[in-house]
């Protein structure tokens, strides 16, 4: 009898020991791990990765939480609290972070406005002399300059890594929509400015004497937008134009450039379909803003059609981006 209580006693001995033994390396790989998580997770709030912060921190919590069904030895204990106490200053930094760039998105409502984009211009520059390399700063700081600069297909463009960026708890459709939202507006205030110009100087466009691109350099004055009374609308060549030369609706002076008259020359016919190929002619008008001085009209020359092409049963274009490689051959005053 006595043999088999000391059996016994051996086997439970060795039960508890075996199920104290994994408890506490089970405790001390679950503090392991959730001290790296917070390291990493630190390191995303740092860099402006909010979107991975917020899952490792979220992790981090459930984790910790996890502890508190087992026996904690006191170093264990010990340990935890200290991790609780970390993880709570991180995400107080998270937190903070998050606030920051919600501010800076309440000034991009979805309702352009340039003072807007100064403020947050401002608040933004302000921040990145603290941290220089955040991913989500440096997103937004992208999307304000293309808009400032009216590079509103980059604006667009740099949407989609902002918003991979940010935690979706911050209703991440909602704010893409209205970074969206705020390009347009400011596309439709650009084009309503640009057409105000172009209706001010339209009775300053002369004809009689047009000269040709090639020998004729008038001066630009401040920056340049380009008006097409013939579609009634901005130029493509606008937007393809480099920032320096892009004017914008805050620029106090402009130089207008009024597309006139576009014609379709034909330069000949493809052997195969006989297909006409077409060069583009362009007549415009140089105006300067707000003065109205014009000094004079030119003719500009599309692209040549290229010389040979796969069958096609369909006419032929040459580019008509050369009235934009025109523009940066002018001198500057």
């Amino acid at each position: 009898m006595k043999t088999k209580v000391t059996i016994v006693a051996v086997v439970i001995g060795i039960i508890v020991s075996v199920w104290y033994t994994n408890t506490v390396n089970t405790q001390k790989s679950i503090l392991k791990q959730s001290l790296e998580r917070l390291q990493v997770a630190q390191q995303h709030v740092d860099s402006g990765n909010l979107k991975a912060a917020n899952s490792l921190l979220i992790q981090l919590k459930i984790d910790l939480a996890g502890l508190d069904n087992f026996y904690n030895l006191p170093s264990i204990s010990t340990q935890r609290e200290n991790l609780l106490r970390d993880l709570a200053g991180v995400e107080e930094h998270f937190r903070m972070r998050m606030a920051f760039v919600k501010k800076v998105l309440n000034y991009l409502d979805g309702t352009g406005n340039s003072n807007r984009i100064q403020l947050a211009q401002d608040t933004i520059r302000e921040a990145l002399l603290k941290s220089e390399n955040d991913v989500t700063l440096l997103g937004l700081a992208t999307y304000l300059e293309r808009l400032k600069v009216q590079d509103f297909k980059k604006a667009d463009e740099s949407i989609v890594p902002l918003i991979a960026s940010l935690p979706e708890e911050m209703n991440v459709t909602e704010i893409s929509k209205n970074l969206e939202a705020f390009v347009q507006s400011e596309r439709i205030a650009n084009k309503e400015s640009q057409f105000r110009i172009a209706s001010e100087v339209k009775s300053q466009i002369f004809m009689s004497s047009v000269k040709t691109s090639s020998k004729w350099r008038p001066a630009l004055k401040g920056r340049a937008m380009i008006w097409d009374f013939t579609k009634n609308s901005i130029d493509q060549a606008y937007e393809l134009l480099p920032d320096d030369l892009r004017a914008s609706s805050m620029d106090g002076i402009v130089t207008m450039f009024c597309i006139v008259r576009r014609e379709n020359i034909e330069r000949g016919r493809y052997s195969v379909s006989n297909q006409p190929a077409y060069q583009e002619r362009m007549t415009i008008s140089m105006v300067y803003w707000p003065a109205k001085d014009s000094p004079g009209s030119v003719v500009v020359w599309g692209g040549e059609p290229p010389y040979s092409r796969p069958v096609s049963y369909s006419p032929e274009y040459g580019s008509s981006v050369k009235i934009k490689e025109w523009i940066e051959g002018l001198p500057r005053k």
